[in-house]
């Protein structure tokens, strides 16, 4: 991602990839020194050793003490119990608002992982309301202290804009500094950052050594990252087959994108044969665990039942609607393509059909442009003939990705 010359010599080095980013907490975490829990005041004692009365005639109401989530133990022990609170482990049931509570007593017991365990919980709005600048305090927090999930995490925020101003300088940096503290991945997002020139000068020869290096020590998105550029043939000899193993190794690692690319050379025969059966197997897969890009997929495979899939509409407009909800234009897509074919529950609508082209076309997926172009021109009732909104559709799908049909057909329209 960017050109700072302590990480590749961290990633070039013996063993220099260690902790994994992101990756699932499921371990204990390592010690810290005992730090004592807060104890709420008691009332002093008279000299009859009765509590003083107060001065007061009224009563007041007690004092409002917090109350401690894991009274006499230390952070790690609390950070401990808040890992097992999440994953449903160790005997105690899965209550994701308690591991907030147990992760944050942890960062207040100064275990700094814990911290860390706190922001990715408020990032994801997981057991807690999503809570951008807080989780930016307690990834800050982690990372000054060299953990490095808290520097990833800060990287992520400025990386996506949440809660800060998207800054490239400030991602790199703090890409860089979670792949200097050992997260594979975060030295895979530093990669891309190096690959693309952003916030870095243009490295694809390091970014591409940086990926195979992350890749050796079972980070899948380094598997994915170096396959990509083996598969376009980007600072090394294109190679689709080594790619096709490459992403195979990924979605064996459980990265639900690397099934998503097998899948997708599966289902042309790039690097390997076609198996359009062992496609959709992958895409519905990487779908379930939440890679939108292969939900899209899948129900362009359900939708077409070819080479052996069984077409299942149902499935097909579940898994393009949901595609679509998370800005997949592919999804929109193929929903819309149903209703064009007349197929699914109610029937041929395309008035629906062009509505879910408009929705692929912006999100830039320029099939649905032509798509939306082409019903516009027709005017096939009931959607009305309309030149200008036809030309401006065609116009995107031909301008955008020089799709030869829009562009013949505006060439046409006067």
């Amino acid at each position: 991602m960017r050109k700072v010359s302590f990480t590749l010599l961290v990633l070039l080095g013996v063993g220099a990839i260690s902790g994994c980013g992101k990756a699932k907490k499921g371990g204990k975490t390592p010690g810290t020194p005992a730090v004592s829990p807060t104890l709420a005041a008691t009332p002093t004692p008279t000299a009859s050793g009765s509590p003083a009365a107060s001065a007061s005639p009224v009563a007041s109401a007690p004092p409002v003490v917090a109350i401690d989530p894991c009274p006499g133990k230390t952070g790690k022990q609390c950070v401990d119990l808040g890992l097992d609170s999440e994953n449903g482990t160790g005997g105690l049931r899965k209550d994701l608002a308690k591991a907030v509570t147990l992760f944050r007593a942890g960062c207040e017991r100064k275990h700094l992982i814990g911290c860390a365990y706190l922001g990715d919980m408020l990032l994801d709005g997981r057991g807690a309301t999503r809570n951008d600048s807080e989780a930016m305090r307690v990834y800050t927090q982690a990372c000054d202290g060299k953990v490095a999930i808290g520097c990833l995490g800060v990287g992520l925020l400025y990386d996506r804009g949440q809660g800060v101003d998207r800054d490239e300088a400030q991602i790199v940096k703090y890409y860089g500094l979670a792949c200097g503290a050992g997260s594979q991945r975060g030295c895979v997002y530093f990669a891309d950052k190096q690959r693309d020139g952003k916030g870095t000068p243009k490295d694809v020869a390091a970014a591409n050594a940086v990926y195979e290096a992350a890749c050796k020590l079972k980070e899948g998105l380094g598997c994915i990252g170096l396959g990509m550029q083996l598969e376009a043939g980007a600072g090394v000899p294109k190679d689709e087959k080594r790619a096709v193993a490459l992403y195979q190794q990924a979605c064996d690692l459980k990265e639900a994108k690397g099934c998503g690319y097998w899948a997708d050379m599966l289902e042309v025969g790039s690097g390997t044969a076609k198996d359009l059966v062992k496609a959709a197997e992958l895409n519905d897969r990487a779908c379930t665990a939440g890679y939108h890009a292969s939900c899209a997929a899948l129900g362009n495979l359900l939708t077409r039942g070819e080479g052996g899939v069984s077409k299942d509409l149902a499935r097909a407009l579940e898994v393009s609607e949901l595609a679509c909800e998370h800005k997949q234009g592919r999804g929109c897509h193929v929903r819309g393509w149903i209703k064009e074919l007349a197929e699914g529950p109610g029937g041929k609508s395309l008035f629906e059909a062009v509505l879910w082209f408009e929705k692929g076309c912006a999100l830039d997926y320029y099939e649905s442009c032509w798509a939306a172009g082409d019903l516009y021109w027709q005017g096939v009732s009931p959607v009305s003939q309309d030149t200008p909104k036809a030309k401006r559709f065609l116009d995107k799908a031909c301008t955008g990705n020089k799709h030869q049909k829009a562009c013949d057909l505006l060439a046409k329209i006067p």
